[in-house]
């Protein structure tokens, strides 16, 4: 069976504005809490794929591992004018009350009990993002093109598209990166698909500088950058990033940032995108892809770092 996408909004009592409908205290990381009152609560499923989100933060990623049900009831706070589950509880102001849809204030609201069904997803292999990429993107990741401004709680991802968003998350799988690497809960590209993305990126990348005439050396598994290009006295140090989307960001490492602000001159960013990758049994192979970025001298302008692994924002 074919698994899914989602991206969960955690709730929060502490930072919920409306009142009139009781929340749940998720677990980040561990559970998260919904009921048959929220669309999509019918979809979610074991062994799902999960972008975790609070606020406008996304936290990380992760995997249902199971999804508990029980009977439960609900407390339906309303305003006694409208009728609406949109009211503001006030600590400051009197009456106490206020609602959110219309002008309304009142001491104390209606309450209804509804029957509902609850339910615990366990989130198993957490994983937080050091260099996530923002809400409004993850939204777009929607099947449709009106996600960007969608307020669901539980969001259907197209796969394609949250693969290729969060494909930077896990370095790619070179010696020097290793330590980095993570599984990626479904997310990103698997290491196969990785090496081979970086391989076809690395093959398009040394072929350009060859036919003009630079000798070039694979360095990425000893030194914070990827080729050594060398022609008659000068040299450049070339960091090559490989990609199925559209490069518009890379991810880079500490090591590889002090490298090029210590290196300023000789520097160079290479950005292949558009690979293709084609399945074969169990192997991955690359095809494909062109140079969208290139730049010599790469000066990396600081405010398009994002810490603490840098996701950097093309220019």
């Amino acid at each position: 069976m074919n698994k899914s996408y989602w991206l969960l909004l955690e709730k929060s009592d502490e930072t919920r504005v409306s009142k009139g409908i009781d929340g749940y205290q998720d677990q980040t990381g561990e559970s998260y809490h919904y009921d048959s009152l929220v669309p999509n609560h019918k979809n979610l499923d074991s062994g799902d794929s999960v972008v975790l989100r609070k606020e406008n933060e996304i936290l990380g990623i992760g995997q249902i591992s199971q999804i508990a049900e029980t009977k439960d009831t609900k407390i339906h706070r309303r305003c006694p004018e409208c009728k609406s589950t949109d009211i503001r509880e006030r600590t400051r102001k009197s009456p106490k009350w206020k609602c959110g849809k219309c002008p309304h204030e009142f001491s104390i609201p209606d309450e209804t009990i509804v029957e509902v069904r609850s339910y615990v997803a366990t989130i198993e292999e957490f994983q937080r993002l050091t260099a996530p990429p923002s809400v409004k993107n993850v939204k777009l990741c929607a099947p449709s093109g009106n996600g960007g401004s969608s307020q669901l709680s539980i969001l259907k991802l197209d796969e394609a598209k949250i693969r290729t968003l969060l494909e930077g998350i896990v370095p790619l799988a070179t010696k020097r990166r290793t330590s980095a690497a993570a599984s990626g809960q479904g997310f990103g590209l698997s290491a196969k698909e990785r090496r081979a993305v970086e391989l076809r990126a690395m093959y398009i990348v040394r072929n350009h500088y060859e036919v003009h005439r630079w000798t070039v050396i694979d360095k990425s598994s000893s030194h914070p950058f990827d080729l050594l290009a060398e022609k008659d006295l000068e040299k450049r140090f070339i960091e090559v990033k490989g990609t199925t989307g559209s490069g518009l960001s890379v991810v880079l490492t500490h090591g590889e940032v002090a490298h090029v602000l210590n290196n300023r001159r000789e520097s160079v960013l290479v950005v292949v995108s558009g690979i293709i990758l084609v399945q074969n049994d169990d192997e991955w192979t690359a095809t494909g892809g062109e140079i969208s970025t290139h730049k010599d001298p790469w000066i990396i302008n600081e405010t398009r770092l994002s810490a603490t692994q840098y996701r950097y924002e093309v220019e």
